[in-house]
């Protein structure tokens, strides 16, 4: 099934992202009674902490090249062309937990790898997590994530009141991880594996899993429960990708 990348934008996106806007904006200046110049003042403290942040990558981490990991570069420039997108830098430094993040305000903006996400993925399932940092990018996320998840880390309050848009825009993201890869299951054991890591997604039984995702379907409490989080449920995500992948919606 062939995808125009300007159609993959989950539904309703953009107003869940005008809706966290209003009312953080609306919490801010009624609720808190913070003046409407102390929160530009919070925002350009933010850019100045991200474009430091990104300066800092250069310092602190491995800056991926065409001479410095030429696999993994290959990858990114395939997806840039793919996804016609300005130059992206990516960067990959040591970390135990298998995870991926991308920050910034302006291009080019930065995508970090941790070394265990690079151990443990193979190329299709680096590319879809690669395919999925560039559709942040691609969407504009990148820029607003950047101001509520500063290097990858969420501000609790913050991220909640955005959760909504951030659980979509997740949806996104997979879409162009998925499209750029074309491939299904590399997509599910890359979320397999950042869920419970390396060696035990080599135990995953496939069919207990789909049972699990029949289960996270039911239930008030459990569906309720997902909207306190700023990612959608694993299940939920393997379940919409699947979907997709066969539908072309989610």
């Amino acid at each position: 099934m062939d995808y125009k990348i300007a159609n993959l934008r989950s539904r309703g996106e953009r107003l869940s992202l005008l809706f966290s806007f209003i009312l953080v904006f609306s919490a801010a200046i009624i609720i808190f009674q913070i003046n409407i110049w102390f929160i530009l003042i919070a925002v350009l403290f933010q850019l100045i902490y991200v474009i430091v942040s990104q300066k800092q990558l250069i310092g602190n981490s491995l800056m991926i090249t065409e001479e410095q990991f030429p696999d993994i570069y290959e990858i990114v420039k395939e997806n840039i062309k793919q996804l016609n997108i300005k130059k992206i830098k990516i960067f990959l430094y040591q970390d135990p937990y298998i995870n991926a993040y991308t920050i910034g305000f302006f291009p080019p903006y930065s995508i970090v790898l941790t070394s265990a996400l690079v151990e443990s993925l193979s190329r299709d399932e680096l590319d879809f997590v690669i395919g999925h940092e560039m559709g942040h990018v691609r969407f504009g996320h990148a820029k607003y994530l950047s101001l509520i998840s500063p290097v990858g880390r969420d501000i609790p309050f913050i991220s909640w009141l955005y959760s909504s848009w951030q659980r979509k825009s997740e949806y996104t993201a997979d879409r162009v991880g998925y499209v750029v890869t074309n491939k299904t299951r590399p997509a599910i054991s890359a979320m397999v594996k950042l869920t419970v890591g390396l060696k035990l997604s080599k135990l995953v039984n496939i069919d207990e899993l789909i049972k699990q995702i029949q289960e996270s379907k039911r239930g008030f409490v459990i569906k309720t429960s997902e909207l306190l989080l700023t990612h959608p449920y694993t299940t939920n995500r393997i379940k919409s990708l699947v979907l997709f992948s066969k539908y072309g919606e989610k």
